[in-house]
């Protein structure tokens, strides 16, 4: 895999936005489009995150784009309040299973530890974002992220913002 060079299009002085686990066309990485910001949209069609030889090219992509922002959006479906009801509907095997699902989200969101650092340290800014209720928050990794990175809770409800689906 092999990272892009920030868009040409853009001013070099500009903070470049690093968009890590969105969809393929996500609102954010638009919209730093429509403004003219340099963004790097980090999605699974895209890259596996997963992978070390992938996040080792996203940290040298960082050392050369001082100043960027990582925004975290790392699916939360595992760690969603229905995830209990389902698990006590099905069988002990869809625990199981859960429990796998759930091991891989820690892993990926340790890769996008290890690339918050790199951005940290060089002059950038991080944010993460998951549901309020997600159950991902009480996990001991994110809360030393919180930890470790000073991270400061934004809680809003998107229908206050005129967000809402069909």
């Amino acid at each position: 895999y092999k990272v892009p060079q920030a868009s040409s299009k853009v001013k070099e002085h500009k903070r470049p936005l690093i968009e890590f686990c969105c969809e393929h066309d996500s609102e954010l990485s638009q919209t730093a489009e429509k403004y003219g910001l340099p963004y790097l949209r980090l999605n699974k069609e895209f890259a596996d995150l997963s992978r070390p030889e992938v996040i080792q090219q996203l940290i040298e992509w960082v050392a050369q784009h001082p100043g960027a922002h990582l925004h975290g959006s790392i699916p939360c479906t595992v760690w969603s309040s229905w995830q209990h009801m389902a698990v006590s509907k099905n069988s002990p095997k869809y625990a199981k299973r859960l429990a796998f699902r759930r091991r891989k989200s820690m892993e990926l969101f340790s890769n996008f530890v290890e690339v918050a650092r790199a951005v940290r340290g060089n002059g950038g800014t991080i944010s993460f974002e998951w549901p309020r209720f997600c159950y991902g928050w009480a996990q001991p990794e994110v809360l030393q992220f919180i930890l470790d990175f000073d991270l400061e809770e934004a809680v809003f409800d998107g229908c206050d913002f005129g967000m809402g689906d069909k």
